[in-house]
């Protein structure tokens, strides 16, 4: 496929590709269509005859545009359309533009525009308005292609939306039982029967951790639902991640998390605690599922403060798995989105994590070196001035 030069009309189609297959059964008329539009930067395909443009269309159907001829042996462009009209939904939205050179133009033009063709072509034509007249139609296929694709993802998102409601409801339920129960269960037990283990006393404060973050998820997402503003306040990055560090380390294992929290030196910045938690433990799910495709037996999963610039800081969730499919920054997530579909990914994870962190006025990232190369998933948020302490008006009521 030859390039389209740097002054280009061309519509960019994320959908498909830029070919245009020609019909004509003499090879100079062929010749002559494919050197113009491979100049403006399209792939050309060229058949001569009816039969052989249905057969390319069966075996791929990638194709921008069709610019075929009238008058042909054996089988016309109007057969061509009439074919196509009975084919499928991919092959029948493809444009068609008719060219002819034959007498009678006044019928074929309606008989053609009848059968679906999009324009229309006497020859001789200038060489420049044939190419324009092509650029009209790819561009006009293109953005009907992309609105409609659009319009799809919308009707897939409000579907997911209501579930995503219904289902939350129901989870909200679940939670607050899971709660009471953790916390009977926490309650029943002494030091000594939990025993001295470190694992045992770690199992049993995650299990309380990790039932009342989700009992506060659920009401959150309620308020996401809902477009609720968030509590947005000055926050240590060290302390809650600390507190996500010593929830995720047992579902980690056997990989490693290594994160240092030094308490010395606080980096403070405004967001909301339990979207900031949910993003962060997003990253370190993500990292260990990396880590398990690419069969790493152990792993590490480094999680670093770092400076950027003088009003932000970034979280970095670096792992050691698969990586990306090439060396790569990512920065826009969109939904049902994913580089894990064989895994059952749905593609909102990242996401909802991009929603949560545009909403604290942040923003995520994914950049890796390329396959088996690891990834880092980036969390950047505004700094924050640390809080003053709440005011001791003790020995103002002891002097009473």
């Amino acid at each position: 496929m030859i390039a389209a030069p740097s002054n280009s009309n061309l519509v960019a189609d994320d959908l498909g590709c830029n070919r245009i297959l020609l019909v004509d059964d003499v090879q100079d008329n062929l010749d002559l269509m494919a050197a113009l539009m491979e100049a403006e930067g399209y792939e050309t395909i060229g058949v001569s005859s009816v039969d052989c443009a249905l057969a390319e269309l069966d075996k791929d159907g990638q194709f921008n545009l069709i610019l075929s001829d009238i008058s042909m042996p054996e089988k016309t462009g109007f057969d061509l359309l009439r074919a196509m009209s009975t084919s499928g939904e991919k092959t029948r939205s493809i444009p068609v533009l008719l060219i002819t050179a034959v007498m009678h133009e006044d019928e074929n033009r309606i008989t053609g525009l009848s059968l679906g063709a999009v324009d229309y072509i006497v020859r001789p034509i200038a060489n420049q308005e044939l190419v324009i007249r092509v650029k009209h139609a790819i561009n006009s296929f293109v953005a009907f292609k992309n609105l409609r694709a659009s319009l799809e993802s919308s009707e897939s998102l409000a579907m997911s939306g209501r579930m995503l409601a219904a289902a939350n409801h129901e989870i909200s339920n679940l939670a607050a039982l899971i709660l009471v129960s953790a916390e009977q269960v926490i309650s029943s037990f002494t030091p000594s029967s939990v025993g001295q283990s470190e694992a045992g006393q770690q199992a049993l404060k995650g299990l309380t951790s990790s039932s009342r973050l989700l009992a506060q998820i659920c009401r959150n997402m309620n308020d996401f639902i809902g477009q609720s503003s968030l509590r947005l306040r000055p926050l240590s990055l060290n302390n809650v991640i600390g507190d996500v560090v010593d929830l995720m380390r047992l579902t980690a294992r056997p990989h490693r998390i290594d994160f240092h929290a030094d308490l010395k030196e606080l980096h403070w910045v405004t967001c909301d605690e339990i979207r900031l938690k949910q993003v962060l433990i997003n990253f370190i799910l993500n990292a260990v599922d990396a880590m398990n495709e690419c069969g790493k037996e152990y792993g590490t999963i480094a999680i670093r403060i770092t400076e950027d610039g003088p009003t932000n800081w970034t979280v970095r969730v670096v792992d050691t798995g698969i990586g990306l499919i090439k060396k790569m920054e990512r920065t826009e997530f969109l939904p049902f989105s994913t580089t894990k579909s064989m895994r059952g990914g749905k593609g909102l994870g990242l996401w909802l994590c991009a929603q949560f962190a545009t909403s604290m006025n942040g923003s995520i990232s994914l950049e890796s070196d390329g396959p088996s190369a690891g990834a880092s998933a980036n969390l950047n948020l505004r700094r924050a001035e640390k809080p003053l302490p709440p005011m001791d008006i003790s020995s103002y009521l002891d002097g009473r």
